[in-house]
């Protein structure tokens, strides 16, 4: 057997060898790391979504930690006003009066809220009128 041909066989047999190991490695991290469905306190499936509706945005984030974090703010037209939060379990949050910019960031009302499942809704307020009222749930 020629030099050439134990070299061409070696490689087919180390490529063989390489490949396998790949695949136990991506099999064991498939087995031992946590997909976002199981690290979600029981009964809370992962969510993370934005929604608006009328001049009002939020933010729901993914449950973590047995939390979650919201976000609101002025859509298309900045206001002078307050956001509003009510969530499951009679959750209610009034937030800060003042003059809001259209768009998120910096200029944004925040919470950070228990998790727990079912509907969360933002109220933007202007004089009185609720000027928007955006609702996402945690399943």
């Amino acid at each position: 057997m020629a030099f050439t041909e134990v070299l061409k066989g070696w490689k087919t047999h180390m490529r063989k060898m390489v490949t396998a190991i790949f695949a136990m490695v991506l099999l064991g991290m498939t087995v031992l790391l946590p997909n976002s469905v199981s690290a979600a306190p029981a009964g809370i499936g992962p969510m993370e979504a934005t929604g608006c509706n009328g001049n009002v945005c939020m933010f729901l984030s993914t449950p973590s930690g047995g939390r979650v974090y919201i976000q609101a703010w002025a859509r298309n037209t900045s206001f002078e006003g307050n956001f509003d939060l009510v969530g499951p379990g009679g959750l209610y949050r009034h937030g800060d009066t003042k003059r809001w910019y259209a768009g998120s960031h910096p200029n944004r009302q925040e919470w950070d809220v228990p998790a727990v499942v079912g509907k969360y809704c933002v109220s933007g307020w202007e004089n009185g009128q609720r000027i928007g009222y955006p609702c996402l749930s945690i399943r």
